[in-house]
């Protein structure tokens, strides 16, 4: 077998099993007869303290081909409504303030995390300031990467990562109030 055909033979086979792995990760995640259900409840609990995302900033110096702004104010108002917290401007006593910025953000790639793993990481480190009428109650930083592995077949992991991180962020502002 010559040199030239052992190389088909070989580019061949990476082939068939990046289709196959792309297939295996198009299929839904749950079984046949299984119920998807959310972790999220229906009408979350009312708390007394409420928080209201002021303003989130890009502090990387680069600019992304995503709002990478608007994902995490967006990820941050998410986890508080989700979990009841979230000022809506019907309370006689003011809210909580959160001031977030982005320190880094690197989209990643799908394939890339799968064919190629340290290239195609995607990553996000944000760090957020507290603060109960203008004055730091308490500063929290969050970094999450998504890369091969555990969640290397994780599509849009790129908006993904902000949900993840604006979670993990509101549990830790919160419970340090």
């Amino acid at each position: 077998m010559s040199m030239n055909s052992r190389f088909l033979h070989f580019v061949f086979f990476l082939v068939v099993v990046g289709l196959a792995m792309a297939f295996v990760n198009a299929c839904s995640s749950a079984r046949r007869g299984e119920e998807i259900t959310s972790a999220v409840p229906d009408k979350p609990p009312d708390y007394p303290i409420k928080y209201r995302v002021i303003d989130v900033s890009n502090n990387t110096g680069e600019l992304f081909d995503v709002d990478v702004i608007g994902l995490l104010w967006s990820a941050l108002d998410e986890s508080l409504r989700n979990r009841g917290m979230l000022w809506k401007g019907n309370t006689a006593q003011p809210p909580l303030t959160i001031e977030a910025e982005i320190v880094k953000y690197k989209k990643g790639d799908y394939w890339m995390r799968n064919f190629l793993p340290p290239f195609g990481d995607t990553t996000l480190s944000v760090r957020a300031h507290l603060k109960e009428g203008g004055q730091l109650v308490a500063t929290v930083e969050s970094k999450k990467s998504i890369s091969w592995g555990k969640e290397g077949f994780t599509r849009y992991a790129w908006r993904k990562i902000f949900t993840e991180v604006a979670d993990e962020m509101v549990t830790e502002l919160t419970r340090k109030r």
